[in-house]
């Protein structure tokens, strides 16, 4: 991950002629491919061309994709635009780099970025939680984390939101809550329209003027696409569409000019024509530093990687189902990383298979991601994407000011890594291995264990999209809203905040706050709209003064989470929950985690499909639960001491408490989600 990253910016002064191992397909100058003995040559000839903005050169007798090269000695292509990147299974076919930014590139912005304004590199990894050297923790083996921290602000008790990767990422990106964006599940997205209170179980028996087949997710169909919120989005789009009904079963989008009479259907929800206006004036992170003025560029996984649905007449403006190609109003125009999976692919492997075999997860590689056997061993996605990033961080520079996403996938399973890492791990590392039987069993989700940064002007941030279980309590990778679920590293560098270097921070930080805090100090102010409508606080006055205990707690008094349920079977509530591919208007529970600097506290509360809230006093099943965690005493380095025995029968006024701490944090993010419904003329 950032090893790759740290050896590849080590030569960024003077970098390799290519990234190797992606091919740049489309976009191509007339007359393609040209006669290129090598990499080196077809830069020469993209330099020597004003039209080419980047160029893929490919070897000799190596095809993938259906791209072969046919030319004597290698082909090279020429092109004026990055359409969408792709990657071989083997890194010997091609290899493509930037030389120019693209021409509509140049228009930087609505605004002009005024004298104080800095670069930013926003460094996102995928499931990782902070047990890494950075966080006192001897078995995390990251040396480049760890000098980041040693000029930068370490946050110790930083949250998500929601710890599952879609939904954290649409709340960061966005500064909202998930209550707030509206997504909780892997088929929404903030763009899409809003259609205010739905019916689920509910179909309308209206004539159907036209029924459109909500499909074209990258996962071929299997699961929903864009569900209820892309259905509500194309009826918003139609005029003739007063109302609409959306079936789970065929992913069956029904617009009609009326609802007529109602039919109960358990696989349907339906609701009237809404408005694409509520979110409109919403923009993304890295959409805000375009706008103000930056040069917004992207690699790797920043939005989640699976492509969305299909069905509205412009994605653009409204996004079905995930975010197409990474959310395209985000960036700027022809540099971004298109189609993440398919340039940098988290391929799957085999536990136990010697390194020198081509499927093991083990690869026989170098510490930085350097495959050694490249003619026959796929690529590693980190190593392409750091080095995607880099060039973009070259082409950047002459630009500036730009802000640079890099989306790192692991430790995302599957487990795929360098084989010199083994000699650093450290045997099992749950100590409590199983559920207590004081912890309600809702609360547990079954899923399986397999499967040069300094510069004066740069503030760079490096946080995870949420946590992630190695086993303790019984649980493995996230889906919850346990410690190791939400908690995750954050650390934040801004050299010319100067109390800030080499400082840490206990202010009970969360993702959310990552937006204003980064306006902030790079000097992007927010627009009082924007300002208004976000959820986070800016974190920018613990950078200016770390060691202010008492501001750090005047600041967050609290950090609040949420997960979903969607239990099978009443029996067994921790078995097959899983709600991502559900509709959010057909969720059976949903959990929100309240911590404090000495607690967590839990309840879980059944669901409104309609209003989308939490119905605290009307349990549809007898005894959902709550927990109450006491952290006295906790310093973040033990992952296994906490969070065993559910206090909450014992400690039943420390558990009153925070119930009222709970249901207030809950009830604030759902005025302010409200209050755009407000705004909206």
């Amino acid at each position: 991950m950032l090893a790759s990253f740290a050896a590849a910016t080590a030569f960024a002064a003077s970098p390799p002629v290519c990234e190797p191992g992606v091919n740049m397909p489309g976009g191509d100058l007339h007359r393609m491919p040209l006669a290129s003995a090598s990499a080196a040559a077809c830069s020469a000839l993209c330099s020597a061309d004003p039209a080419c903005v980047l160029f893929s050169w490919h070897a000799p007798a190596c095809s993938y994709y259906r791209e072969t090269c046919a030319l004597a000695g290698g082909c090279c292509w020429l092109k004026s635009v990055e359409a969408a990147g792709r990657s071989p299974q083997v890194n010997n076919c091609s290899c493509s780099s930037y030389l120019r930014l693209p021409s509509v590139s140049k228009r930087n912005g609505d605004t002009t970025p005024g004298p104080g304004a800095k670069n930013v590199l926003y460094l996102l990894v995928d499931d990782l939680r902070p047990e890494i050297a950075a966080y006192r923790q001897p078995r995390g083996h990251s040396p480049h984390i760890s000098a980041l921290a040693s000029s930068g602000t370490t946050f110790d008790n930083a949250y998500c939101q929601i710890s599952v990767c879609s939904p954290s990422r649409m709340s960061f990106l966005t500064g909202r809550r998930p209550d707030h964006s509206r997504v909780l599940n892997f088929i929404d997205h903030f763009r899409q329209a809003d259609c205010g209170l739905t019916e689920g179980g509910v179909a309308y028996l209206g004539p159907t003027l036209r029924n459109v087949t909500v499909g074209g997710c990258e996962w071929g169909g299997a699961a929903p696409c864009g569900g209820s919120g892309d259905c509500c989005s194309i009826c918003s789009e139609d005029e003739r569409c007063g109302a609409w009904t959306y079936t789970h079963t065929n992913s069956s989008c029904m617009l009609k000019a009326r609802s007529g009479a109602r039919a109960a259907d358990s696989g349907a929800v339906s609701g009237a024509r809404g408005t694409l206006s509520t979110r409109a004036a919403w923009v993304s992170l890295p959409q805000h530093f375009k706008r103000a003025g930056w040069i917004a560029l992207s690699s790797g996984k920043i939005f989640h990687t699976e492509e969305g649905g299909s069905g509205n007449t412009n994605p653009n403006l409204n996004g079905p189902g995930m975010p197409p190609n990474q959310d395209p109003p985000s960036w700027t125009p022809g540099l971004s990383m298109q189609r993440v999976n398919d340039v940098a692919n988290m391929w799957d492997c085999k536990i136990g298979l010697p390194p020198s075999d081509p499927d093991a997860c083990a690869v026989d590689a170098d510490m930085s991601g350097a495959i050694a056997s490249p003619l026959t061993t796929k690529q590693f996605c980190d190593r392409v994407i750091a080095d995607d990033a880099v060039l973009k961080l070259r082409l950047a520079a002459m630009h500036t000011p730009f802000f640079l996403a890099v989306g790192f996938r692991k430790p995302h399973l599957p487990f795929r890594f360098p084989a010199p890492f083994l000699a650093l791990v450290e045997g099992d590392v749950a100590a409590h291995p199983t559920l207590s039987p004081t912890v309600p069993p809702i609360a547990h989700h079954d899923a399986s264990r397999a499967r040069g940064l300094c510069s004066r002007s740069r503030l760079v941030a490096l946080h995870s999209d949420h946590g992630w279980s190695l086993g303790e309590h019984g649980e493995w990778q996230k889906f919850s809203n346990f410690e190791h679920g939400t908690r995750v590293p954050l650390i934040m560098r801004a050299p010319w905040v100067r109390e800030s270097v080499g400082t840490r921070s206990s202010v009970l930080a969360e993702l959310i706050d990552i937006f204003p805090t980064m306006a902030e100090l790079a000097g992007a102010p927010l627009d009082p709209q924007t300002a208004a409508s976000l959820d986070g606080t800016s974190l920018a006055p613990v950078l200016r003064a770390p060691a202010d205990a008492a501001l750090a707690r005047a600041l967050k008094h609290r950090a609040l989470s949420q997960y979903m349920r969607c239990p099978r079977d009443a029996a067994q509530p921790q078995k097959a929950n899983d709600c991502l591919f559900t509709d959010r208007s057909q969720i059976a529970f949903m959990g929100y985690t309240v911590r404090t600097h000495t607690h967590r506290f839990t309840q879980w509360a059944a669901w409104n499909g309609s209003s989308l809230r939490s119905v605290w006093q009307q349990p549809r099943w007898p005894d959902i639960g709550e927990e109450l965690y006491s952290h006295v005493g906790d310093d973040g380095s033990d992952f296994d001491r906490y969070e065993n025995k559910n206090c909450n029968a014992s400690e039943p006024n420390v558990a009153a408490a925070l119930r009222v701490l709970l249901h207030e944090a809950v009830a604030n993010g759902s005025a302010k989600a409200r209050v755009d419904l407000v705004l909206v003329p």
